[in-house]
């Protein structure tokens, strides 16, 4: 369940909405709850894609909690509550427009800081000073050069154009020549810095209360960062891009089943790691271990999103239209991992691998070797073949059981929907393989019992699947726009504790799984 999923009073779920029903995902007999990234997003909202890979999401920051904090006015608080409320209640799903502009104030007039509860709950910090002003300092001193580029980056795009990438601007910016960053506005880096001091604040709430409550908080760490980030732009060494800051090659799925003729086109920039390697891959290993180090501070078990690109990744040339002509590149594989263990001091890191999509043999025993759970999906398997990896009564007990990800449609919408077709086998043959493997009442529940029974060490079920809705509560599909919106109401969540949560308890106590 994505934090933005959490009912809330804001026109989004927070880390704060998500603390408050820790309870109820307890009292169903769950044990886990699994998270999306939390980093900043720009384009198309995609918490994937985002202007950092080590800094949090300023959406979901929890507005209610600066001002019970004394950072914000009841005055102001009120005013942007009113103001969400009404959006809330009219559109039922999370309007980003309207969060850029009135909650973080990036409306058409950004100059000064009169825009956005944000904004003004800075303010509220510097004036009232005290031991929390403190705290804030203690922060910056802590996150140190990192902190500062962020606020660097972030202050140049609002001055900027946040239309416009950091490749396009004036060149003292774009390779940060001497003296750059006096030129920038302190208040306005302050800002940003003290957003990241809230949100890790808040995050780290989210994590003790989680603890207390017995559960296991787990994410997705992204492989690559979007090309207009912080990261990249402060840290071009670690990229292959030219001496002007352009990419070479751009991360790529050459063709393959799925797309084979055009492949898929990502676009995003690529490490300097595998065969790529030049003298400063051990620069590139550290970054990784800073990823991981800050992930671990509140995260207990870390997802590997496109782990596969670890092995082998694709790459084609910066401008191609598609990827027709990408090729496969050797990756660092295991001597990565290797290097993470040894630097962080853990015989073994708390990693799961996204596995999905063209996996090599390779791919397969570079997990194996360390050990790394892979992840199973009912909705990709060929129900009519029982040999096949995603098949309930096949997998590997090293893994984890899905219905569907994040990237999939609804169970509900998977086996009812209008399809144009099925990778293996059709609708029926699925309703028919349930209604011979379960006798539970609902086809969301038999296939919850099918999960659940499966030889994989976890289940992880969506929200969407427990409470079986449709193509409406859908997350994400890939390669398309207008996704990652989905907000239950608070009735929704009361529906989940009285009605879902029991019988999900009884499913999990049949198969020994509390």
């Amino acid at each position: 369940m994505p934090i933005f999923s959490f009912p809330s009073s804001d026109a989004i779920g927070t880390l704060t909405d998500a603390q408050r029903y820790l309870g109820y995902i307890k009292e169903a007999g769950l044990s886990r709850i699994h998270i999306l990234p939390t980093n900043p997003t720009i384009e198309h909202d995609s918490p994937f894609q985002g202007p950092s890979l080590l800094y949090g999401n300023p959406n979901l920051i929890n507005i209610e909690k600066l001002f019970t904090i004394g950072d914000l006015s009841q005055k102001d608080f009120f005013s942007y509550l009113s103001k969400s409320y009404e959006i809330s209640y009219k559109e039922k799903s999370i309007n980003y427009g309207f969060l850029w502009n009135e909650k973080i104030g990036f409306g058409e007039d950004t100059s000064g800081f009169e825009n956005g509860p944000l904004r003004k709950a800075y303010q509220g910090l510097i004036k009232n000073g005290g031991k929390r002003l403190d705290e804030f300092n203690e922060f910056k001193a802590k996150e140190g050069r990192d902190l500062e580029d962020y606020s660097d980056f972030m202050t140049l795009k609002q001055k900027l154009g946040f239309s416009l990438q950091w490749s396009s601007w004036p060149e003292k910016f774009r390779l940060r020549k001497n003296g750059y960053s006096e030129e920038l506005p302190k208040e306005e880096k302050e800002f940003y810095k003290y957003v990241q001091f809230v949100f890790n604040d808040q995050l780290k709430s989210l994590s003790n209360s989680a603890k207390e409550n017995e559960l296991t908080l787990s994410g997705i760490m992204p492989l690559y960062p979007c090309f207009d980030c912080a990261d990249v732009w402060a840290n071009k060494d670690l990229f292959l891009l030219d001496a002007s800051g352009f990419p070479v090659k751009v991360a790529c799925v050459p063709p393959d089943f799925f797309e084979p003729v055009k492949g898929q086109l990502w676009g995003n920039p690529l490490w300097k790691y595998g065969k790529l390697s030049s003298n400063n891959k051990e620069k590139v290993y550290e970054a990784f271990a800073n990823r991981l180090e800050r992930l671990l501070e509140n995260l207990d078990i870390i997802e590997i999103d496109h782990y596969r690109g670890l092995t082998a990744f694709g790459a084609v040339d910066f401008g191609a239209s598609d990827a027709r002509d990408g090729k496969w590149i050797q990756g660092p594989g295991n001597e990565l991992f290797h290097y993470l263990e040894e630097r962080l001091g853990k015989s073994r890191l708390p990693f799961e691998a996204e596995d999905l999509g063209l996996i090599t043999p390779k791919v397969h025993r570079d997990r194996i070797k360390m050990g790394y759970p892979g992840m199973k999906v009912f909705q990709i398997a060929n129900i009519n073949d029982k040999t096949d990896i995603h098949h309930p009564e096949h997998n590997e007990p090293n893994s984890v059981y899905y219905l569907g990800t994040h990237n999939n449609t609804t169970l509900k919408d998977f086996l009812f929907g209008k399809k144009d077709n099925l990778e293996s086998g059709s609708q029926q043959d699925y309703i028919n393989y349930l209604e011979a493997n379960s006798s539970e009442e609902g086809y969301n529940w038999k296939a919850i019992d099918v999960a659940l029974s499966t030889k994989s060490n976890t289940t992880l079920l969506t929200i969407s699947d427990i409470r079986n809705y449709g193509n409406e509560k859908r997350f994400n599909r890939p390669g398309s726009v207008g996704w990652w919106k989905v907000n239950l109401s608070e009735n929704e969540m009361e529906k989940f504790k009285y009605e879902d949560a029991p019988i999900l308890k009884e499913l999990i106590e049949q198969h020994k799984r509390i």
